[in-house]
């Protein structure tokens, strides 16, 4: 647990309250945490030179043999489509909270 004097001291430094501080930090890690998936979106769809709605159209995995790396690409993939999608949810929630 962050002790309550260190947080009232950095919001100071900010001219923030502490609950102001605490969803300026969620909302940053949030923003973070969406450019990481749509960096790994990028790169797949680069890779594949298609979007995952058309990996997953053309049979992709079953094309190339379910193997490992296609299969593995295809759960990261997944997984950052859902991730970018959840999260900016998650992060409208918190910015039109009080």
């Amino acid at each position: 647990m962050v002790p309550t004097k260190l947080v009232e001291k950095i919001a100071k430094d900010f001219d923030l309250t502490g609950n102001e501080l605490i969803k300026e930090s969620l909302a940053s890690e949030l923003r973070r945490r969406i450019a990481a998936y749509k960096f790994t979106d990028y790169l797949l769809a680069k890779k594949y030179r298609m979007t995952l709605t058309d990996f997953e159209k053309k049979k992709i995995i079953k094309k190339k043999s379910h193997s490992f790396e296609v299969e593995e690409d295809y759960h990261n993939w997944d997984q950052a489509i859902d991730g970018i999608k959840t999260i900016e949810r998650d992060l409208k929630l918190l910015e039109s909270s009080k």
